[in-house]
């Protein structure tokens, strides 16, 4: 059975997408897939975000579920770390356990400072049940959390958050919350500021539908200081509500206002649309990223009369199909990701794109089969020129059930 993934966290939303995959061809190769975990039931499931790793060579995640604490009827999450072991394999250990009041439900990635602790968000929980920022700070082996801040559905403030967070030179987060703000329906971009040992919360733009909406994935730089994203929704309304998605861009000014500007806005016809992912930029400035309607990964180029956008590829199913998470380049730029179904088995694959001249050549690096994982969410990450990531099903527990989901490691 397919678990409930990814898609149950837009539960709230009802819609229906048709999708018209063009059939695609693809290279298969021969990579080294290796298991680093299997979760079980407890403690920790469901990973439906990408893994961080620190200056040791260790990794940290969330879990959707799991844990000794019981949120609105499912298990609250965990934060997990994973450490290689000397003589080969790895030892997992959970360095928190979300409660509810401190937040719940995590379905997005990790973030480190320069000193080491650990930022992230929760979907729900928290002081109003609208998720929660949260840090984690180490102190020896032992981890202590601080809720930074609970979103409400109050006083025009933005909640439920499934992106992960990024932070500006000073120190200062930000991220998305899908849902809430002056619009209500849309959601918006929120700063959190530092302020001794305190935080504010401040939104600092509302959407509004026309400009985008329902903000899934988390924000990037640029080298000036502005921040890029996507909306899974608003823009046209050629698709299935809530709308197509955009690609944004938010520019401050001198006065501290930001302003948002639409670089791109998809119409559901041959570029994709709704995108649940966010962007990467290669060194010459141009943005990649997928839309999970549709079923592309794409490229943004700027230029003199604004930005230029590419289909780099179309998964047609045997390949592929819906991706969920954006891509990573490495340092010849080829690009890196996940699909959430699709491929031999149909439940996911780990893809490769190479460059040659004007076209990019797709390869299925590996194709899972629910024995040893299915349905990858989260966006994989490069370390040392291995691919690591997360499938929120499969493995232990299937075919009792739809298995726990794993941490897989791929040797290109």
């Amino acid at each position: 059975m397919k678990p409930k993934g990814p898609l149950t966290v837009w539960r709230y939303v009802s819609f229906a997408v048709a999708v018209t995959l063009i059939l695609a061809g693809s290279a298969q190769a021969t990579s080294k897939f290796q298991v680093s975990h299997h979760f079980a039931n407890a403690p920790g499931s469901t990973p439906v975000a990408a893994l961080v790793a620190d200056a040791a060579g260790n990794f940290y995640g969330t879990t959707k579920y799991s844990g000794n604490n019981v949120c609105d009827g499912n298990a609250c999450g965990v934060v997990f770390e994973i450490s290689p072991k000397s003589g080969g394999g790895w030892t997992y250990h959970v360095i928190h356990e979300f409660d509810g009041p401190h937040g719940s439900t995590p379905e997005a990635g990790l973030i480190f400072d320069s000193s080491g602790n650990l930022y992230g968000t929760t979907y729900a929980g928290g002081a109003y049940g609208s998720g929660t920022v949260f840090e984690l700070s180490p102190s020896g082996d032992k981890w202590t959390e601080t809720v930074l801040h609970s979103f409400s559905s109050q006083n025009n403030d933005v909640y439920l958050p499934r992106g992960s967070l990024t932070l500006d030179g000073s120190g200062n987060l930000y991220g998305t919350g899908s849902v809430g703000g002056t619009s209500v329906t849309y959601g918006g971009v929120f700063e959190l500021k530092r302020s001794g040992t305190k935080w504010q919360e401040k939104v600092i733009h509302n959407f509004t539908g026309s400009d985008g909406g329902i903000p899934a994935a988390n924000l990037i730089w640029d080298s000036a200081g502005n921040l890029y994203g996507t909306t899974f929704g608003g823009g046209s309304t050629n698709c299935s509500y809530p709308g197509c998605g955009v690609v944004f861009e938010l520019t401050r000014s001198s006065s501290g206002n930001w302003t948002e500007t639409v670089l791109y806005g998809f119409g559901g016809v041959d570029d994709g649309f709704q995108p649940l992912s966010g962007l990467i930029f290669d060194t010459a400035g141009n943005l990649y990223g997928t839309t999970y309607s549709g079923s592309n990964v794409f490229e943004l180029t700027p230029s003199t009369s604004g930005w230029v956008f590419k289909v780099l590829h179309t998964f047609g199913g045997s390949d592929g199909d819906l991706p969920a998470a954006g891509v990573v380049l490495d340092s010849a730029g080829n690009l890196y990701g996940t699909t959430l179904e699709g491929g031999s088995f149909g439940v996911g694959v780990v893809f490769e794109l190479v460059q040659s001249g004007d076209s990019w050549t797709e390869t299925v690096l590996h194709s899972f089969n629910m024995e040893a994982g299915g349905y990858p969410a989260a966006a994989v990450i490069l370390n040392q020129g291995v691919l690591y990531g997360t499938a929120e099903a499969g493995g232990l527990g299937y075919p009792e059930n739809s298995g726990y989901g794993i941490v897989f490691s791929i040797t290109p």
